[in-house]
Order: C-alpha cells, then sequence, then structure tokens
C-alpha cells in the first residue's frame, strides 16, 4: 500500500480503535468515503501508513479532538445554492415568524462557520435578530471555537462572494468580515447570540421543538442504517409545522420518518413536519 492510500480493513481498524479509546462509533458511515477523508486527513497530517495513523490516537490523546473536526464532511462555500437561501428570505422565514414571534433554529453536527454565518447573516440583513434563537451543534470542541471566533478559510471567499451577489445581499460580503493569516474573520457580533453546544454521534442530546433544522447534504455520508437513525431524531426535534432543509442532493423518500414529512420544495429538499 502506498503513502496516503488505506484499504478498507485498515479503514475498519481506525473506526474500531477510535471506539475502542474513545466511544465515538462511526461504523455506519459510508466506508467509502469515509476512507477518502481518512486519507485526506493522513495527507494533511504527514501520516504515510495506517499504522502511524493508529499510534497517533494511542499516543496522542488530544489528537482525538483534530480527528473529529477533520472527519466531518469538507465545508462548503458561503451561500451555496443562492435559491435556497432566497427561498428562506423571502417565503419561508417569514411566514414561520408570523406564526410564533421567536422561532428555534438548529445547524446539527458542523465542522464549520459557512452555513452557519450565511444565516445570521440574512438574519441580520432581515431584521429577524429577535425573532430567531439559533443552535449550532459540533462533534469537536476544537470546530466550536473555531466557529465562535467566526474563522472562515480564505480560499473559500471568492465562490462566497459570488453566491452573496447572486442572492442579493444587501451589503457587500467583505463588510462583514477581516483577512488575517490566511482566513476571513467574520464580526463575532454576527455570532453572539448563538447557542454553541457539543453534540454526540448518535444524535441522542438533540435540541427539541424546532421550527428549523438545516442538515444539508450530509445524509449521503451514511449508510441505510444510520440515515435512517438520524432523520427520525432529527424529525422528533422539529415542532409541529417544522421544516427541515437537507440540501440539493438529498431525498426524504426512503424510510419510516420520511412518510411523516411533506416535501415543501422537491427541487430545494425543504420539507415540513406533518
Amino acid at each position: 500500500m502506498s503513502g496516503n492510500e488505506l484499504g478498507i480493513v485498515d479503514t475498519r481498524n481506525i473506526i474500531r480503535l477510535v471506539n475502542e479509546l474513545y466511544q465515538y462509533d462511526f461504523s455506519d458511515f459510508a466506508l467509502t468515503s469515509f476512507k477518502r477523508r481518512l486519507e485526506r486527513m493522513m495527507e494533511m497530517h504527514n501520516l504515510k501508513y495506517a499504522d502511524q495513523f493508529l499510534l497517533r490516537f494511542r499516543e496522542d490523546p488530544s489528537f482525538l479532538g483534530i480527528f473529529l473536526n477533520d472527519i466531518v464532511v469538507e465545508p462548503t462555500e458561503m451561500f451555496r445554492d443562492p435559491s435556497l437561501w432566497r427561498l428562506l428570505r423571502d417565503e419561508y422565514l417569514p411566514a414561520l415568524i408570523q406564526q410564533s414571534a421567536t422561532i428555534k433554529v438548529w445547524f446539527p453536527q458542523l465542522s464549520s462557520a459557512e452555513e452557519l454565518i450565511s444565516f445570521v447573516i440574512l438574519v441580520k440583513e432581515s431584521g429577524y435578530q429577535d425573532n430567531v434563537a439559533l443552535t449550532a451543534t459540533s462533534l469537536s470542541d476544537y470546530s466550536l471555537e473555531e466557529m465562535k471566533r467566526g474563522k472562515v478559510r480564505l480560499n473559500k471567499m471568492e465562490v462566497s462572494e459570488d453566491n452573496y451577489i447572486r442572492y442579493h445581499g444587501r451589503a457587500k460580503l467583505s463588510d462583514y468580515y477581516r483577512v488575517s493569516e490566511g482566513y476571513a474573520w467574520f464580526d463575532q457580533e454576527l455570532l453572539a447570540k448563538v447557542n454553541f453546544m457539543r453534540q454526540n454521534l448518535s444524535f441522542e442530546n438533540v435540541t427539541r421543538s424546532n421550527d428549523m433544522i438545516f442538515f444539508r447534504n450530509k445524509l449521503l455520508y451514511f449508510n441505510q442504517t444510520l440515515q435512517d437513525k438520524v432523520l427520525k431524531a432529527l424529525y422528533e426535534s422539529l415542532a409541529f409545522n417544522g421544516h427541515i432543509v437537507l440540501g440539493i442532493r438529498e431525498r426524504a423518500n426512503w424510510n419510516d420518518p420520511a412518510k411523516s414529512l411533506r416535501a415543501l420544495n422537491e427541487e430545494e429538499s425543504i420539507y415540513v413536519r406533518k
């Protein structure tokens, strides 16, 4: 096996060790995509062979936080799929706020701040700061701290700026951040009211009675067992008439929890709890 490449047995050995040492069970993640992310981590951290990966876990307890931050889905750009963000601003959020003066919005299993900050900017520009109670959860304490600081990779900003223009934002995206040390640092005041929380892998410590949940383009990285479990947890955490945003690459039409969801917009994969 050449450097930075893993076999299926190597991948399963890493999953087994993480579960044995730290009780994080990734066995229901889609194996092929999980293997690719492990290989990406090996390249990032100069680990050429599986044995080096396993040794790092055994000898360096701090490596778990790095692993949990890096192993989740690759960060997206801001305002990805601008048509979705326009729909949220012009249609779905106003309708929910009309029903209840304060709505609860949850971003589960985040690894970075791009979508969270996109939503906070939407809320600010729409004047909804007093109408939205926002919670962001992550597997990783490291990710939570980075998000609190408003830290976004600078190489995401060119396409993010373009997305924001297509979204028809009311300012310039660059008005909200400064550039330093190869990152865009967003104004921390934007995130001051966000409730940041650790989340476990099984979604057992979820927030409840949410009016909107963002879980965009993540289910495809799980096998069928975990897809069913996660969608059930998300469904049960929705308020009646609560909305779940799954993203254009997902469809909620393949298991029992999905039968209790009605499509509001199939193109953007926005569903409502019946």
